[in-house]
């Protein structure tokens, strides 16, 4: 699972769950948040490294992602695991 720019209302097995856009993370620039979205739907993110470069972003803006635990699907995920990000 992952968020988009927008919130979205993710359809769960047990109820349905909001997830919050990039956009209401406060300090992430919309820009970043478009590449970030982008690079994705290129190919999914392999680890926190890989979005940082593919989605050219500066460190703040890692801190940012990490502090609202954005990053927490991305720990552990092996490097040899390039997928495309179901449409």
């Amino acid at each position: 699972m992952h968020s988009d720019l927008d919130c979205t209302l993710e359809n769960l097995p047990h109820r349905p769950t909001v997830r919050l856009g990039l956009r209401m993370l406060s300090g992430l620039r919309w820009e970043s948040a478009q590449r970030i979205v982008d690079a994705r739907h290129e190919c999914l993110f392999d680890n926190a490294e890989d979005l940082a470069r593919r989605a050219g972003l500066e460190l703040h803006e890692m801190k940012l992602l990490a502090s609202a635990d954005a990053l927490k699907s991305l720990s552990g995920a092996p490097s040899a695991r390039r997928r495309r990000p179901p449409r």
